[in-house]
């Protein structure tokens, strides 16, 4: 068992007034057969919030600001303890897991390398674990990791075509390709240590346990890992989201750390 501090900072400052803001935060760490959360802290600005539970079991916080401000800012700090050796438990998952999104789409060039893939490592005789291990790697060879590339919106194709991006283009690309070789997969936003940001990895199915993957770093996930939530892709893990009115540019500064507690 490892026990994980983390702190999750992030601020948001507009270059004028605005007001009827209201948001939708994800930013604690779910609790699961493989991760407990033992101390847990939150601020948000103004506090005055409402807490629930998306559809696929996320935690959320949403809340609304109707005076007038220039800034917000929200926190989440705490303790979680970390069960290398458990996995989480679904023997039934959705069944959206299985199907490409718009923004896990495969194309021509996708399937050729895809097909590739499988015709050298012998994919149809593997088990799910294995090929999604090779993919894995072959996505970490392929790709370059290279920042302001890609948006939010980049699918995983556009990124492939370029082999660039960021750990949400490495996720999104490994999921299309596990999605078209019939393996149940999805999207994970969390934290890991060292990293100093959010972070995205990819879970799949296998005899109704989740196993991780994090592609960007060519490494099955461990006990540096904090999930904080998961979904078909990006948009179902969006840690802040929201709107507001009034002509205000914004800025965003965000702060992550994760340390091992001795």
């Amino acid at each position: 068992m490892k026990e994980l501090h983390f702190v999750y900072t992030t601020k948001y400052q507009f270059s004028n007034l605005i007001n009827s803001h209201h948001y939708s935060l994800r930013i604690v760490p779910m609790n699961t057969e493989r991760q407990k959360i033992k101390h847990l802290w939150t601020e948000v600005d103004r506090d005055d919030k409402t807490e629930t539970v998306d559809a696929f079991g996320n935690h959320m916080i949403i809340g609304s600001i109707m005076a007038p401000h220039d800034t917000f800012k929200f926190k989440a700090e705490g303790n979680v303890l970390i069960d290398e050796t458990a996995f989480e438990k679904d023997e039934e998952p959705l069944a959206i897991y299985k199907y490409p999104t718009k923004l896990t789409a495969m194309d021509k060039n996708m399937r050729e390398f895809l097909n590739e893939l499988s015709e050298r490592y012998g994919y149809d005789s593997m088990r799910p674990y294995d090929v999604s291990y090779s993919i894995m790697k072959e996505i970490y060879s392929c790709m370059e990791y290279v920042q302001g590339i890609t948006d939010v919106l980049t699918s995983a194709s556009e990124a492939f075509k370029y082999r660039k991006g960021v750990c949400q283009d490495y996720a999104h690309i490994m999921l299309a390709f596990l999605r078209e070789r019939g393996i149940t997969a999805r999207y994970v936003v969390g934290m890991m240590m060292g990293e100093g940001v959010s972070h995205a990895w990819v879970e799949i199915n296998e005899n109704g346990n989740w196993y991780g993957f994090d592609p960007t770093n060519d490494k099955v996930v461990d006990g540096d890992y904090i999930k904080i939530s998961h979904g078909r892709d990006y948009e179902n893990c969006i840690v802040s989201k929201g709107h507001f009115l009034g002509a205000a540019e914004q800025t965003q500064t965000i702060e992550v750390r994760v340390e091992e507690v001795r």
